[in-house]
Order: structure tokens, then C-alpha cells, then sequence
């Protein structure tokens, strides 16, 4: 609340086969690249949940700017920043991400979120029924 974040969550049931701590250290990096973006009032949302083709699918919101689409896959490289960049990192959050997200067999993918502004980072996990 001091920090001027709303952090919001919107969970169902989406277990995945893995790493409990990288995939742990996945979500942590997603959040540290959503937080320090998001103009104040800061509002991110973490939700899980199952597609129809039983999937899984972690998806971290934030308000604010938007990712340009021709950059979004060159933040996943490793070390890349956004020129206007504003946050403190060296540029390896998202490339961690994408190493976890291949290692368990997923992929992250950037987009503008359907409510508006902001960044929606996905990642979408195998089935494993």
C-alpha cells in the first residue's frame, strides 16, 4: 500500500509439471519487469488459468505504456532494455523468463492487454493430462 501498488490476483486451479523454483524465479522476474513500469497509482494483476485446449496460462497486467510491437521480441534477448526504458534492470528479467519458460516446455509472448494501455506478458504451458 506504502508503494502506491495494487496487486491483484485473479487464480484458478492451473497446476504445471516442473520447477517449483524456476518457475517461482519465472514469475518473480515478470512481476519485477511489470512493477517499476506502471505509473502510480500501480496496478498489476497475476492470473492463471486453463485454456480449452487445457493448457496453462500464466498472464502478469499492468497499466501504463505499452510495449511497442517491433520491440517485443527483442526484450526477450539477452541483455536488451527499451531505449525510454525507466526502470533500474540490466536487461535479463525477460531473457530468464523465456530460458524457464523453454525449459518447461512453454512460451511468453507480449502484447497490449485488451482493457487498454499497458503490457500483458503470457505464458502459456503444455498440457499435462
Amino acid at each position: 500500500m506504502a508503494a502506491g501498488l495494487d496487486l491483484g490476483v485473479e487464480l484458478e486451479a492451473a497446476a504445471v509439471q516442473g520447477d517449483g523454483v524456476l518457475l517461482r524465479e519465472l514469475l518473480a522476474n515478470l512481476l519485477d519487469n511489470a512493477i517499476p513500469y506502471t505509473p502510480r497509482p500501480r496496478r498489476v494483476t497475476v492470473l492463471t488459468h486453463i485454456n480449452p485446449d487445457r493448457s496453462r496460462v500464466l498472464e502478469v497486467e499492468n497499466i501504463g505504456a505499452t510495449i511497442p510491437e517491433h520491440e517485443r521480441k527483442k526484450v526477450f534477448e539477452r541483455p536488451y532494455r527499451l531505449d525510454a526504458s525507466a526502470g533500474e534492470g540490466c536487461g535479463l528479467g525477460l531473457a530468464i523468463v523465456k530460458e524457464i519458460a523453454n525449459l518447461h516446455g512453454a512460451n511468453v509472448t507480449l502484447s497490449a492487454p485488451s482493457s487498454g494501455g499497458g503490457t500483458l506478458a503470457t505464458a502459456r504451458f503444455p498440457t499435462t493430462d
